[in-house]
Order: C-alpha cells, then sequence, then structure tokens
C-alpha cells in the first residue's frame, strides 16, 4: 500500500541508518517497509519496527526473521492469511508498523514514532478495519492516537478496548527475547487470536 515515502528524510538518525546498512548489506531492502496484505480487511496488525535481518532485508512486514516466522506461523494455523496466501474461508488481514524504517537496537525516539504517525493513520483510513491487535506498547500508543487522540489507554497484554467503532487488542511483542523469556507463549497469543476471531465472527458469520 503506498501510504508511505520509499526516499523520506524525517528522521535524520534513521536516514544515516539507512545510509550505513546499505553499505552493509547491499543486497537488503533498506528503505521504508509498507503494509502488506488486503487494503480493504476488518483486521489490521500493527508491529513497532522492521527488523534489520527481517523487513528491512525482505521489504515486507514480518517477514524473514523469528518475530515474523512465530507471527505468521500462529496466524496461519488459526485460520487467517494474507492476500498472496488465498483460502476459502480463511480470515484476511493487512500487517504494518507503527515506524516504518529499521531504528538501532530497535528502539526508535520518540520524535521518530511521531513522525510515523501520519502514515499510520492514512494506513487505517485506506484499510478501514474493525478489528486491530497491537504487538506492544509502542504500536499500542500509536494506534491509539492514530484513531483518537484525546484519549488514554495503557498498554496491557490481553486487553481489548473500543475506540468509536473499532476494537483494539493488545498483546506483546512475538520478539524472540519475549518468546525466549517466556513473557509470550504461543498459547498465550492464540488465546488473543481466538478472542479476535470470536469478534470478527459476529461481524462476518464463519
Amino acid at each position: 500500500m503506498e501510504v508511505s515515502d520509499n526516499d523520506c528524510v524525517d528522521c535524520e538518525r534513521l536516514v544515516t541508518v539507512r545510509k550505513e546498512n546499505s553499505i552493509k548489506f547491499p543486497t537488503y531492502y533498506n528503505r521504508p517497509v509498507l503494509s502488506d496484505g488486503y487494503e480493504k480487511t476488518n483486521f489490521l496488525i500493527v508491529g513497532l519496527a522492521p527488523g534489520l535481518h527481517g523487513a528491512n532485508a525482505t521489504g515486507l512486514p514480518f517477514d524473514g526473521d523469528f518475530a515474523g516466522r512465530f507471527l505468521k506461523q500462529c496466524l496461519e494455523e488459526n485460520g487467517f492469511r494474507l492476500h498472496r496466501e488465498r483460502k476459502s474461508g480463511a480470515i484476511n488481514y493487512c500487517i504494518t508498523n507503527a515506524v516504518k524504517c529499521f531504528p538501532p537496537e530497535n528502539r526508535p525516539l520518540q520524535s521518530e514514532i511521531n513522525n510515523c504517525l501520519r502514515y499510520l493513520k492514512k494506513e487505517i483510513s485506506v484499510i478501514q478495519p474493525n478489528f486491530i491487535l497491537c504487538l506492544g506498547a509502542v504500536a499500542h500508543n500509536s494506534v491509539v492516537r492514530a484513531c483518537k487522540e484525546d484519549i488514554i489507554v495503557k498498554f496491557q497484554h490481553g486487553n481489548s478496548f473500543r475506540i468509536g467503532q473499532r476494537i483494539i487488542f493488545d498483546s506483546y511483542h512475538p520478539s524472540k527475547r519475549n518468546i525466549s523469556t517466556k513473557r509470550l507463549t504461543p498459547e498465550m497469543f492464540i488465546i488473543i487470536l481466538k478472542k479476535i476471531i470470536k469478534e470478527i465472527e459476529k461481524v462476518i458469520p464463519a
């Protein structure tokens, strides 16, 4: 979905990192990573930012690294599909990140999060999802601000809440660290997916 600028220079630090990575990893994508999936869908997933050897390498969010493999395996096993994985009866989804460029140590600055907010707002405006899954606190805060800036809702794993007609779900990010420390387990994540399926089926019967 073309909602962000592949040559964006809003964040000086991230632009510098992109240039450095283009030299270190010349075969990598090394540009802002756009959303992937159905442009019109009831379900949007929002993560933190591209991983260095994942989305930053492939140009697709949650692709090619541990977090992407964990996430997509759980989604596929529970009936969710991206646009290029069409299957009868599947729940279609779109996936993106709160920050579009790889940040050093996977830790974007608040100014970088703020600069990318307009792109997330545009994605939500175009996709018009009724259900949004936030992977981590940064994604949660960006989604809340993108949907309605005048409310404060704290991130809490397993929580769900409404903003207008949308239902927002919170989960810990499926990072390698969170999985290895069991802060997030497959069972914990699947519980959240089941909640989302239940809500989606109220709108679109299985």
